[in-house]
């Protein structure tokens, strides 16, 4: 976490390894892709900590990166303390640009995402998402899910399919924790 962030692309010869700016966190739009940014040997990029990003993959060669993170006394403000409490993903109303999903930052991940291998779900962080829906809304989604499961299973994507079919089960199991038990 930075308040502004200064990425130098100090060298070797490389392909890919691109900057991709999707929206700011807090923001609606903050996982709606705005810009690829291509490192050139020598030249810099800044940008504001809430600025959401990531790195590409690499396709060949090796890249060096100076990277300094900077932070000041906005910190301690009641105005960053509102915006950094979780959930920073603003709604989610919309579908995610695929480039803009982190496994590291996205509790939905799995939802559009195979995880890659030897990575998971934060499970607080599933939770707290999960927890933001009401039963209806849960069991909704876990219906959606199953179905795109099925469809990533005639498609032979396994891993994906398992992916959604778990979040599937994420949800219906919150939605069924959280009605009345006279109603089951």
């Amino acid at each position: 976490d930075s308040d502004v962030t200064l990425n130098v692309c100090l060298g070797k010869e490389f392909e890919g390894a691109t900057l991709s700016f999707c929206g700011y966190f807090g923001q609606d739009d903050h996982r709606k892709h705005v810009h690829t940014y291509s490192h050139r040997v020598g030249r810099a990029v800044m940008h504001l900590g809430t600025h959401r990003h990531g790195a590409d993959n690499i396709i060949s060669g090796e890249r060096y990166s100076l990277i300094m993170w900077s932070t000041g006394p906005y910190r301690q403000t009641e105005a960053y303390k509102r915006i950094a409490e979780r959930n920073l993903h603003g709604e989610d109303k919309d579908e995610p640009d695929a480039i803009c999903l982190s496994y590291t930052h996205d509790p939905d991940y799995g939802e559009y995402k195979a995880y890659p291998k030897g990575k998971s779900v934060k499970p607080a962080s599933r939770r707290l998402h999960i927890s933001r829906f009401t039963p209806g809304e849960a069991a909704n989604k876990a219906m959606q899910l199953k179905v795109k499961g099925g469809d990533d299973v005639k498609a032979e994507e396994w891993s994906l399919a398992a992916c959604k079919y778990k979040c599937a089960a994420d949800y219906a199991t919150s939605a069924a924790s959280k009605v009345p038990p006279e109603l089951l």
